[in-house]
């Protein structure tokens, strides 16, 4: 995973889009066999259109994310140092917002049965392995909706346990199922 700080990563779009548009304004004039003004016209204007919808859609394709913000792939944690920073990677990597990596104090509730917990995180991968398998819980910026991530992945452990256990040991059951998280009785 490649995390390029704002400015680098638009100074290479940038070059790599002018470079594109160079060597096709070149070219692609060869190839036409009537060439007149109003081909050249019409290749400059194409390929100037071309160049701004590459740059749009790379630009909203490579994940932003902002200082203490964390980008995370399958194998791989990187922390944000700079203002705002971009990461190249394959596959994609997402995005664990600073706000985000508090601890979370949640409600799992089932039938009468209702328990408060803060939730804090400790292996951001079994996260974003969880989050690739279920797409309502990724944002359009490539980020994880992690308290939907924690209802989702909660709730049904929850009331599996909330008529036999007491709320400490289905504190304790939380904790051995999901080892990624630590869990603390509120």
């Amino acid at each position: 995973m490649f995390v390029l700080s704002e400015l680098t990563f638009q100074i290479i779009l940038v070059g790599i889009l002018l470079s594109l548009i160079m060597v096709g304004s070149i070219f692609l004039p060869k190839f036409i066999k009537k060439r007149s003004k109003k081909h050249d016209h019409l290749i400059s204007i194409l390929l100037s259109a071309f160049a701004l919808a590459s740059y749009i859609q790379l630009n909203s394709f490579v994940p932003v994310a902002y200082e203490e913000d964390y980008f995370v792939t399958g194998t791989s944690l990187e922390q944000v140092t700079d203002k705002q920073a971009r990461s190249l990677s394959v596959p994609r990597a997402f995005v664990i917002n600073e706000y985000e990596q508090r601890p979370f104090k949640i409600e799992l509730s089932s039938g009468d049965h209702q328990l408060f917990v803060t939730v804090d995180t400790t292996d951001y991968q079994a996260v974003v392995d969880y989050a690739r398998e279920h797409d309502s819980l990724v944002v359009f910026n490539r980020s994880i909706d992690m308290l939907g991530y924690y209802q989702e992945r909660f709730t049904d452990t929850y009331a599996e346990f909330a008529d036999e256990l007491d709320d400490e040991e289905i504190v304790k059951e939380l904790e051995e199922a999901f080892p990624e998280h630590t869990f603390t009785f509120t």
